[in-house]
């Protein structure tokens, strides 16, 4: 698995929207390169298992499935196997110089109390989840994982020591971050510090099925539709919703474009695509289909700038660190001796993203952000997080 995610920003929001799709039964095995021997990769004096790739994979594809469709993660699978692979070769590295910095200093870089400590302050945090105590936490992590005690202290362990070697020899520490240098942010990325942009809709929701009920709902309000039928009274006729509460008003939704992104997709982009009155055509998502009438746009309004100088701060601070972080894995990478032992692994490799460890950034347009990639986010990658960054819970996601 790999630890720079629990010092990093969660790449994906928590979904409180969208359906959870499991992730498949079949599990990784069957379906991850194999390499020979068990091994998938050999790092200086260390290797990489397939048991540890495929804990790895499996534990952010189980995270990736609750936030995209199952379609985008299955289709780009392989893609997220060479992914955790290069981040356990990153983990790997880092350890091994915090395993030569033991030696040499005869004492362990993270003590047992440490630990302790951290299960506290995650089982504090976890309390409204139903975690109460350590033991709590150490069944969770067993049922849900199959992480043993032991081994979930290790991961701790080697979270928090990943953590604290980067804090003390790679990151910069310091919060000073010029006026110049933050006004100048403030004007090249103004859109970023706004008010977000919402959008007021209503919804028809129809459960996809496997006879012909689905269809006729959705030929029903399409007619609906085209007779000039309201909206509401369609969606009161023929929404799931109204099936679940006979009382349903078909009541108008607000939600910025930013809480959309974790809506299945195509919903964010028919929404982007409609103005204030327009009626969308049918918008089909795995397992749901949805029509939508827009209410109102609400466009976001600059936030003055002594608004967000903190904000701007904290950005610099940690794009600083991204930076940083990118050469040191460059410098330890080129030192070491790496092998992959998975068939084919170099040509996928060539294949990778912008935005995957290791590959170059994607330059953008004069003045414009870079285009998103349509597809799997990149593995545990990103801008540090603040300093004193806390574990996750069992469930980390890589």
């Amino acid at each position: 698995m790999s630890f720079l995610v629990l010092i990093l920003p969660p790449l994906l929001a928590a979904q409180t929207e969208v359906n959870e799709v499991p992730p498949q039964k079949a599990g990784v095995t069957a379906t991850t390169p194999l390499g020979p021997g068990g091994i998938v990769a050999i790092v200086n004096d260390d290797v990489i298992t397939q048991a540890e790739l495929e804990k790895s994979v499996e534990r952010r594809r189980a995270d990736l499935a609750r936030r995209l469709p199952a379609s985008v993660v299955d289709r780009e699978f392989l893609r997220l196997v060479y992914i955790q692979l290069e981040a356990l070769v990153d983990d790997k590295l880092i350890l091994q110089l915090i395993k030569r910095e033991e030696e040499k200093e005869k004492r362990p870089f993270v003590t047992e109390g440490e630990v302790d400590a951290s299960i506290l302050d995650e089982v504090e945090r976890q309390k409204q989840n139903g975690i109460t105590s350590p033991e709590d936490f150490y069944r969770i992590a067993r049922e849900r994982d199959g992480d043993t005690r032991e081994e979930l202290r290790t991961m701790i362990r080697n979270r928090l020591a990943v953590n604290k070697y980067l804090w003390q020899n790679v990151f910069v520490t310091s919060n000073i971050v010029s006026p110049q240098e933050s006004r100048a942010y403030y004007r090249e990325h103004s859109k970023d510090f706004a008010t977000p942009e919402k959008i007021s809709f209503r919804q028809i929701v129809i459960r996809r099925t496997r006879d012909r009920r689905a269809e006729d709902l959705v030929g029903a309000v399409e007619k609906g539709i085209a007779e000039n039928i309201p909206f509401g009274e369609l969606a009161k006729r023929f929404s799931a919703d109204a099936e679940d509460d006979p009382e349903f008003d078909a009541p108008v939704k607000t939600k910025t474009f930013e809480e959309l992104k974790h809506w299945k997709e195509p919903i964010l982009t028919a929404l982007r695509s409609l103005k204030k009155g327009q009626i969308s055509d049918r918008v089909v998502t795995q397992d749901t289909i949805h029509f939508f009438e827009v209410v109102e746009i609400h466009q976001g309004k600059p936030k003055p700038y002594s608004d967000v100088q903190e904000e701007i701060a904290k950005r610099i601070r940690e794009e600083r660190n991204a930076e940083l972080l990118d050469e040191f894995l460059g410098k330890i990478r080129r030192k070491a001796r790496i092998k992959f032992e998975i068939p084919g692994y170099a040509d996928a490799a060539r294949l990778r993203r912008p935005g995957d460890r290791g590959a170059p950034r994607r330059p953008a347009a004069a003045g414009q952000p870079a285009a998103p990639e349509p597809s799997l986010p990149s593995a545990p990658a990103g801008s540090p997080g603040e300093k004193g960054a806390q574990p996750v819970p069992p469930r980390s996601g890589n």
